[in-house]
């Protein structure tokens, strides 16, 4: 049930995008082997090097790219934060790998709709 409750989010904040865009993006469940490159087509340079700044300088990541980075999915933030990972091989990698998760907990709350107390 969680699954398809994850699914029907995808579809409504795909269809109710603060950009007024209505575009589709690859999913899990779509393709277990999503590349780099796929994963690009939908994310731009800008919002790349917010997250690899994020990760190396503390910086923070936008509404925007957030919305976009959890659209994208986990599977897709990995392999961008692997990638930065790779290209600078003297970074401290536990602590780059720490920052990356809580930036995804940041976007995923960042991007969850207020829940409403009874």
């Amino acid at each position: 049930m969680a699954k398809m409750s994850i699914n029907y989010l995808l579809v409504i904040l795909t269809f109710a995008s603060p950009f007024g865009v209505i575009f589709a993006v690859p999913t899990a469940e779509s393709s277990n082997l999503l590349t780099l490159d796929e994963c690009r087509k939908y994310f731009s340079v800008k919002c790349e090097l917010e997250v690899s700044k994020s990760i190396f300088k503390e910086a923070v990541v936008s509404d925007g790219c957030c919305y976009l980075l959890v659209s994208l999915g986990k599977q897709c933030h990995d392999l961008f934060v692997n990638e930065a990972i790779a290209s600078r091989p003297n970074v401290d990698k536990s602590q780059a790998l720490a920052m990356s998760k809580q930036i995804w907990e940041q976007c995923l709350a960042s991007i969850a709709p207020p829940t409403r107390k009874h």
